[in-house]
């Protein structure tokens, strides 16, 4: 008897990290966590009291969790987020013709000791 008391209180002393803002839910997660509101509506609970409960249970914040069911009730899969891609400068724009000159420009400017400015580039690229 003693010995289950001391798991419940184990258990009842666990607390439920919460979920990093910036750390992302993935597919998997997001299905665990649309079976996990799907059980406690088959326990009898409400939809908004399941979704209480699912958020204080895995430490996912109650609108995540309500996207994840609209996400899943309206297409009826789960998707990750997708990668950030990395955004192209203008630099990178550029041709490799348009790029010799600039980079001359700029060894110019190492060799001669100078620390290069935007007004500096600017006058000796006109």
């Amino acid at each position: 008897m003693d010995n289950i008391n001391n798991e419940d209180n184990v258990e009842n002393q666990l607390s439920v990290l919460k979920n990093k803002s910036s750390q992302y839910i993935g597919r998997g997660q997001r299905i665990i966590l649309f079976n996990m509101v799907k059980k406690h509506i088959n326990e009898g609970k409400s939809k908004n009291a399941s979704v209480i409960l699912t958020s204080e249970e895995t430490g996912i914040s109650k609108s995540t969790i309500w996207s994840t069911i609209k996400q899943m009730e309206h297409d009826g899969k789960a998707t990750s987020p997708l990668k950030k891609r990395k955004r192209a400068s203008q630099y990178d724009k550029l041709s490799e013709e348009q790029k010799k000159p600039l980079r001359k420009v700029f060894h110019n400017f190492f060799i001669n000791n100078e620390i290069p400015n935007l007004s500096k580039i600017y006058q000796s690229v006109i």
